[in-house]
């Protein structure tokens, strides 16, 4: 047992390595910038906002698909459901994809959130 101890000591400082990583992908989509042709309403605890009805025309009219904020959220959630080795993997996934799959709902991913999910890769 006491030869075993050194390689778990490692293999544990490994996977706490790993999962640092893992939140600190997390965080830094969390910090993507939201839709700037949106405009929030209220305050704050409810997600709810305004926008144009020409943006609306030029994509799709779920609200998921204009607040980049749920999508992030959405993003992040499966990055830490993700095994380490293919956290990159699904980034590009979901850019080439154009759309997430959650609980079992489609969530389709603005070209912009694409974008700048693409800066992080």
């Amino acid at each position: 047992m006491n030869t075993l101890k050194p390689a778990l000591s490692k293999l544990k400082e490994s996977v706490e390595k790993i999962e640092t990583i893992k939140k600190k992908i997390q965080e830094a989509i969390l910090a993507l910038p939201e839709n700037d042709a949106i405009t929030p309403l209220g305050n704050g605890k409810v997600r709810c906002f305004a926008i144009k009805a020409s943006e609306l025309l030029r994509g799709s009219w779920s609200p998921k698909y204009h607040c980049f904020q749920t999508q992030y959220e959405a993003i992040a959630s499966l990055v830490e459901r993700a095994q380490p080795e293919n956290v990159v993997g699904l980034l590009f996934d979901v850019i080439a994809r154009k759309s997430i799959k959650l609980n079992g709902e489609l969530i389709q991913i603005h070209p912009k959130v694409a974008a700048h999910l693409r800066s992080l890769i």
